[in-house]
């Protein structure tokens, strides 16, 4: 019995896309049995980061989205996981940066965030850090009372 196999233009082209960023995205060094990225493929990260001070609620995403939109979080079986929902923000010269304001800001895990990051629920906070732009994250520095 013979089987037809239906490959769509789609389908065609995904698979070449996989392919080629497959073949140009590693280099494999066989003698050592290494895959490395290659220099002049981009890497994730990127855009503007700029220093700023933060005013805003340290609120759990998951129970936030819970109440509001009637997500399906567990916070009270896998813990309360904290983001940033910015109020103000300023850059480093006190000019207001408006375009933040609504932002969640995820925090950047080091030992300046990990007490925001599990506790501190609903609590209003403001923070000295860097934003990375493009990924919504919040490298605390140092948090003022």
């Amino acid at each position: 019995m013979k089987h037809k196999i239906l490959l769509t233009t789609k389908s065609v082209l995904a698979l070449i896309l996989f392919l080629v960023l497959t073949v140009t995205t590693y280099s494999q060094d066989e003698s050592a049995g290494k895959v490395e990225l290659k220099k002049d493929v981009p890497q994730t990260a990127g855009g503007d980061v700029v220093s700023v001070t933060v005013e805003g609620t340290n609120i759990c995403l998951g129970c936030t989205l819970k109440h509001e939109k009637g997500a399906s979080a567990q916070c009270k079986i896998y813990g309360h996981r904290h983001t940033l929902k910015v109020e103000n923000a300023f850059d480093e010269n006190g000019e207001e940066l408006n375009y933040m304001a609504g932002w969640i800001l995820h925090y950047l895990e080091n030992d300046n965030s990990e007490e925001y990051i599990t506790g501190h629920h609903n609590d209003e906070l403001k923070i000295k850090g860097i934003v990375y732009k493009n990924e919504r994250t919040l490298e605390v520095k140092e948090v003022k009372s």
